[in-house]
């Protein structure tokens, strides 16, 4: 969930501030959220460290749908429509099978491809600057040690749009 992208759900209640009806799937309902700038940050992190095979996942901040439309439309009133079909009440981003094969580096998680294509460990790399992870570890929007406050969320959003 990019915050600044045109069309979001967030650039639809900022062109209309004074929307009275807000639909919620379910209030606990939780997703990651990234900035237009910090989506390019991670483009540039990959290109420059890329070996081929990866899977680049930034650390981002969590936050409750229903805090997100306390923030941007605290006067609206609320309509629970419940789960519509595929959706999920909360993301996971990396599953704890795909950490059995990954390294924490500053800022992100890199899934390495458990089937290189190469002679030499291009890996090697990845192994000397982050560390692996817990077995077990999963980055899941609703179990995330980052969250965002709905200060946070306002204080962003003023920057980013």
């Amino acid at each position: 969930n990019v915050i600044g992208s045109r069309g979001s759900v967030i650039d639809i209640l900022k062109k209309s501030p004074a929307v009275k009806r807000v639909r919620i799937t379910d209030p606990t309902m939780t997703r990651f959220w990234i900035t237009l700038s910090q989506s390019f940050k991670l483009v540039e992190f990959a290109l420059r460290n890329m070996v081929g095979g990866e899977i680049f996942i930034p650390k981002l901040p969590s936050m409750r749908i229903a805090d997100l439309f306390d923030a941007v439309a605290p006067d609206a009133q609320r309509e629970i429509i419940g789960l519509r079909p595929g959706e999920k009440i909360h993301e996971t981003l990396l599953t704890k099978e795909e950490a059995n094969h990954a390294v924490e580096m500053e800022g992100t998680y890199v899934v390495l491809s458990e089937f290189p294509h190469f002679a030499e460990n291009p890996y090697a790399k990845y192994h000397d600057q982050g560390h692996k992870l817990e077995p077990g570890f999963c980055f899941a929007s609703h179990s995330n040690a980052q969250w965002f406050t709905k200060e946070d969320f306002k204080k962003i959003l003023n920057d980013a749009l």
